[in-house]
Protein backbone atom coordinates (compact mmCIF):
# COMPACT_ATOMS: atom_id res chain seq x y z
CA UNK A 1 0.00 0.00 0.00
CA UNK A 2 2.82 2.39 0.83
CA UNK A 3 4.33 1.96 -2.63
CA UNK A 4 1.06 2.79 -4.38
CA UNK A 5 0.65 5.97 -2.30
CA UNK A 6 4.26 7.04 -2.90
CA UNK A 7 3.99 6.31 -6.64
CA UNK A 8 0.87 8.47 -6.85
CA UNK A 9 1.74 11.41 -4.59
CA UNK A 10 5.54 11.60 -4.73
CA UNK A 11 6.39 10.18 -8.15
CA UNK A 12 3.12 11.44 -9.71
CA UNK A 13 2.21 8.13 -11.32
CA UNK A 14 -1.57 8.02 -11.77
CA UNK A 15 -3.45 4.93 -10.63
CA UNK A 16 -4.32 3.84 -14.17
CA UNK A 17 -0.60 3.78 -15.04
CA UNK A 18 0.19 1.82 -11.90
CA UNK A 19 -2.49 -0.71 -12.85
CA UNK A 20 -0.86 -1.10 -16.26
CA UNK A 21 2.59 -1.54 -14.69
CA UNK A 22 1.32 -4.23 -12.30
CA UNK A 23 -0.51 -5.90 -15.19
CA UNK A 24 2.79 -6.19 -17.11
CA UNK A 25 4.19 -7.97 -14.06
CA UNK A 26 1.26 -10.40 -14.02
CA UNK A 27 -0.60 -8.75 -11.13
CA UNK A 28 -4.18 -7.85 -11.94
CA UNK A 29 -5.59 -5.03 -9.84
CA UNK A 30 -8.72 -3.01 -10.40
CA UNK A 31 -8.97 0.69 -9.70
CA UNK A 32 -11.70 -0.06 -7.15
CA UNK A 33 -9.29 -2.33 -5.26
CA UNK A 34 -6.58 0.32 -5.20
CA UNK A 35 -9.09 3.00 -4.23
CA UNK A 36 -10.24 0.78 -1.37
CA UNK A 37 -6.64 0.41 -0.22
CA UNK A 38 -6.12 4.17 -0.41
CA UNK A 39 -9.28 4.72 1.64
CA UNK A 40 -8.00 2.28 4.28
CA UNK A 41 -4.62 4.05 4.42
CA UNK A 42 -6.23 7.47 4.69
CA UNK A 43 -8.58 6.27 7.43
CA UNK A 44 -5.56 5.06 9.41
CA UNK A 45 -3.67 8.30 8.81
CA UNK A 46 -6.52 10.75 9.52
CA UNK A 47 -5.84 11.06 13.29
CA UNK A 48 -2.12 11.54 12.57
CA UNK A 49 -3.00 14.20 9.99
CA UNK A 50 -5.11 16.02 12.56
CA UNK A 51 -2.09 15.94 14.90
CA UNK A 52 0.16 17.37 12.16
CA UNK A 53 -2.43 19.99 11.23
CA UNK A 54 -2.86 21.08 14.86
CA UNK A 55 0.90 21.43 15.33
CA UNK A 56 1.37 23.38 12.10
CA UNK A 57 -1.56 25.72 12.67
CA UNK A 58 -0.50 26.44 16.25
CA UNK A 59 2.70 28.06 14.98
CA UNK A 60 2.62 31.81 14.85
CA UNK A 61 3.75 32.31 11.27
CA UNK A 62 3.34 30.07 8.24
CA UNK A 63 4.40 30.33 4.63
CA UNK A 64 2.11 28.27 2.45
CA UNK A 65 0.93 27.92 -1.10
CA UNK A 66 -2.86 27.91 -1.16
CA UNK A 67 -3.29 26.84 -4.77
CA UNK A 68 -6.69 25.15 -4.89
CA UNK A 69 -7.43 21.82 -6.51
CA UNK A 70 -10.62 21.69 -8.50
CA UNK A 71 -13.29 19.29 -7.31
CA UNK A 72 -15.81 17.65 -9.59
CA UNK A 73 -19.25 17.69 -8.04
CA UNK A 74 -21.84 14.98 -8.77
CA UNK A 75 -23.15 16.88 -11.80
CA UNK A 76 -19.60 17.11 -13.14
CA UNK A 77 -19.19 20.85 -12.61
CA UNK A 78 -15.91 22.24 -11.33
CA UNK A 79 -16.03 24.05 -8.01
CA UNK A 80 -13.29 26.49 -7.12
CA UNK A 81 -13.17 28.59 -4.00
CA UNK A 82 -11.63 32.03 -3.67
CA UNK A 83 -10.44 33.51 -0.42
CA UNK A 84 -9.82 37.20 0.03
CA UNK A 85 -6.20 37.80 0.95
CA UNK A 86 -6.45 41.54 1.56
CA UNK A 87 -6.34 41.20 5.37
CA UNK A 88 -3.27 39.01 5.11
CA UNK A 89 -1.57 41.52 2.84
CA UNK A 90 -2.31 44.27 5.33
CA UNK A 91 -0.81 42.13 8.12
CA UNK A 92 2.48 42.14 6.19
CA UNK A 93 2.60 45.91 6.42
CA UNK A 94 2.10 45.80 10.20
CA UNK A 95 4.53 42.99 11.11
CA UNK A 96 8.19 43.29 10.15
CA UNK A 97 8.81 39.58 10.82
CA UNK A 98 6.65 38.56 7.87
CA UNK A 99 8.26 37.77 4.52
CA UNK A 100 7.12 39.63 1.41
CA UNK A 101 6.82 36.43 -0.61
CA UNK A 102 6.47 32.72 -0.10
CA UNK A 103 9.21 31.54 -2.46
CA UNK A 104 10.49 28.88 -0.02
CA UNK A 105 7.00 27.41 0.21
CA UNK A 106 6.53 27.56 -3.55
CA UNK A 107 9.84 25.81 -4.12
CA UNK A 108 8.85 23.10 -1.66
CA UNK A 109 5.57 22.37 -3.45
CA UNK A 110 6.87 22.65 -7.02
CA UNK A 111 6.86 18.84 -7.44
CA UNK A 112 3.18 18.81 -6.49
CA UNK A 113 2.45 20.95 -9.56
CA UNK A 114 3.64 18.03 -11.68
CA UNK A 115 1.20 15.79 -9.85
CA UNK A 116 -1.63 18.24 -10.54
CA UNK A 117 -0.93 17.94 -14.27
CA UNK A 118 -1.39 14.18 -14.03
CA UNK A 119 -4.58 14.54 -11.99
CA UNK A 120 -6.55 17.62 -12.99
CA UNK A 121 -9.44 17.13 -10.61
CA UNK A 122 -10.27 15.45 -7.35
CA UNK A 123 -13.33 13.28 -7.76
CA UNK A 124 -14.89 14.61 -4.58
CA UNK A 125 -14.33 16.97 -1.68
CA UNK A 126 -13.32 13.92 0.36
CA UNK A 127 -10.77 12.97 -2.31
CA UNK A 128 -9.34 16.50 -2.28
CA UNK A 129 -9.05 16.36 1.52
CA UNK A 130 -7.24 13.05 1.35
CA UNK A 131 -4.87 14.33 -1.33
CA UNK A 132 -4.11 17.34 0.86
CA UNK A 133 -3.44 15.00 3.77
CA UNK A 134 -0.99 12.83 1.83
CA UNK A 135 0.72 15.85 0.22
CA UNK A 136 1.12 17.37 3.70
CA UNK A 137 2.85 14.26 4.99
CA UNK A 138 5.06 14.02 1.91
CA UNK A 139 6.06 17.70 2.14
CA UNK A 140 6.89 17.19 5.83
CA UNK A 141 9.07 14.21 4.91
CA UNK A 142 10.85 16.30 2.30
CA UNK A 143 11.38 19.22 4.70
CA UNK A 144 12.97 16.93 7.28
CA UNK A 145 14.94 14.82 4.76
CA UNK A 146 12.93 11.68 5.57
CA UNK A 147 12.47 8.93 2.99
CA UNK A 148 8.68 9.09 2.40
CA UNK A 149 8.34 5.41 1.49
CA UNK A 150 10.24 4.22 4.57
CA UNK A 151 8.26 6.60 6.79
CA UNK A 152 4.86 5.60 5.40
CA UNK A 153 5.68 1.89 5.47
CA UNK A 154 6.73 2.05 9.12
CA UNK A 155 3.75 4.21 10.13
CA UNK A 156 1.29 1.82 8.47
CA UNK A 157 2.89 -1.07 10.36
CA UNK A 158 2.71 0.55 13.81
CA UNK A 159 -0.15 3.06 13.82
CA UNK A 160 -2.95 0.53 14.49
CA UNK A 161 -1.46 -0.25 17.92
CA UNK A 162 -0.05 3.20 18.70
CA UNK A 163 -1.57 5.21 21.54
CA UNK A 164 -3.70 8.11 20.31
CA UNK A 165 -2.21 10.55 22.82
CA UNK A 166 1.27 9.82 21.44
CA UNK A 167 0.57 10.18 17.72
CA UNK A 168 3.04 13.08 17.49
CA UNK A 169 5.78 10.43 17.82
CA UNK A 170 4.82 9.15 14.35
CA UNK A 171 5.22 12.47 12.53
CA UNK A 172 8.02 12.35 9.94
CA UNK A 173 10.30 14.65 11.94
CA UNK A 174 9.92 12.51 15.08
CA UNK A 175 9.84 8.87 13.94
CA UNK A 176 13.04 6.82 14.16
CA UNK A 177 13.49 4.88 10.93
Amino acid sequence: MAQIIIDKFVDHLPIYRQIERYKRDGVKLSSSTINGWQDAVCNLLEPLYQTLKHRVLSQGYLQVDETPIQVLEKIGVRKKGKISRWDKLMAYLKDGALEIDNNPAENAIRPIALGRKNCLFAGSTRGAHRAAMIYSFMATCKKHDVNPFEWLKKVLEIIPDHKANRLHELLPQNLEL
